[in-house]
């Protein structure tokens, strides 16, 4: 599905870290194919991800990172080439439906003074879900 641009579209980067997330690109693609300003930071994938992102979504700013700096720094990497007035930090594994992003660009600008907005995450049925798990869930990188 092509999902229309709209001027709302042209206030936000979309930032996605990658390592080894190939098979996350093609739903990446459709989420973020209409979208003007996408830049992605690969953190020295071996699985072909650069590659795929090239193809799937050609218009995105790709940063190929010779080591994996890890998370954080590649963030903050891609933070430091957006030129827009927003950016939304998205994990290549999420998806993102543009009335989502539109809502969550229209509380961004309607509380100018709020630094940070999060999206609440759903499940594939629509379910609201817990944001942040931990220490519930312990995980080791």
């Amino acid at each position: 599905m092509v999902f229309p641009t709209t001027p709302a579209d042209a206030l936000v980067t979309v930032v996605v870290v990658t390592y080894n997330s190939a098979h996350c690109v093609a739903a990446l693609a459709q989420d973020l194919g209409h979208l003007p300003h996408v830049v992605v930071v690969d953190n020295a994938s071996t699985d072909g991800t650069v590659a795929t992102v090239q193809r799937l979504l050609p218009h995105a700013e790709v940063v190929n990172n010779p080591s994996n700096k890890g998370f954080g720094a590649a963030n903050n990497l891609a933070l430091q080439r957006t030129t827009t007035p927003f950016a939304l930090l998205l994990n290549p594994d999420c998806r993102l439906s543009p009335d989502g992003l539109r809502d969550l660009l229209a509380h961004a600008v309607a509380h100018p003074d709020t630094a940070i907005l999060a999206p609440q995450l759903v499940d594939p049925q629509g379910h609201p879900e817990v944001n942040y798990r931990w220490p519930s869930t312990l995980w080791t990188s």
